[in-house]
């Protein structure tokens, strides 16, 4: 399953399962206002048949908070996808494979600040897309006893754990990408000062040279200019 199918299938889940908690919320509030109306029961008798429910709806309001939380993050994720896809597509016609692309991408930031904030951001969707997902996973665990009234709850906390190592693996390759590149630029950055100061090393002793050589003494000499008749 690819990463634009996948949260497709997160969202579409998501919202399922979020109607199925909204429902058993509302029966709930139902039943806990039906006795709330009862108004002849000693406070003691009301509060502990209550409990329950606030108890359960505590619980459906957690589930629905977490499930909440994977339908927008997966939707913001799913259109990052579809508009990276694209991107890629394109690049793949023209013969290049995912990792030049994400290459290129890590080029363009590393130069561009526009493209920096671009990956910067789709990062944070990423990060922010997969802590949601694992959160899920969690909440699931923790409340199997609404698993009858939410029965989609368990088929979105395994597409949850799907969706969590898969955009962890995404996120992971654009950091190495990005990694990769800074630690490239840092060598040519060193390569090129190092030069730069064998380039000042070298001009600062041919200045010493030429200093020594302007200090040497100068000798004159006396020529006799007078004119000379020679006999034979």
């Amino acid at each position: 399953m690819n990463n634009i199918v996948l949260m497709q299938s997160l969202a579409e889940q998501a919202a399922m399962v979020a109607q199925e908690a909204m429902t058993a919320t509302n029966t709930l509030n139902t039943y806990k206002t039906a006795l709330q109306d009862l108004t002849a029961l000693p406070g003691s008798v009301m509060q502990n048949m209550l409990s329950p429910f606030q108890n359960e709806l505590a619980t459906y309001h957690k589930v629905s908070s977490a499930v909440e939380g994977v339908r927008s993050s997966s939707m913001a994720s799913n259109k990052l996808f579809e508009t990276r896809y694209a991107d890629m597509m394109t690049m793949r016609d023209k013969g290049y494979d995912p990792k030049y692309y994400l290459s290129r991408e890590a080029e363009l930031a590393s130069r561009n600040a526009d493209a920096k904030k671009r990956v910067d951001d789709e990062m944070a969707v990423l990060q922010q897309n997969e802590e949601r997902l694992r959160h899920l996973q969690e909440t699931a665990k923790q409340v199997p006893q609404i698993n009858s009234t939410v029965g989609g709850l368990q088929t979105l906390a395994a597409l949850s754990a799907q969706g969590a190592a898969e955009t962890a693996e995404l996120n992971k390759a654009i950091r190495q990408q990005m990694a990769e590149k800074a630690i490239a630029d840092s060598s040519a950055a060193q390569v090129t000062e190092r030069i730069e100061k064998q380039r000042a090393a070298d001009l600062a002793a041919d200045m010493e040279r030429f200093k020594d050589v302007s200090k040497m003494p100068t000798k004159t000499y006396d020529y006799d200019l007078k004119y000379r008749t020679f006999s034979k």
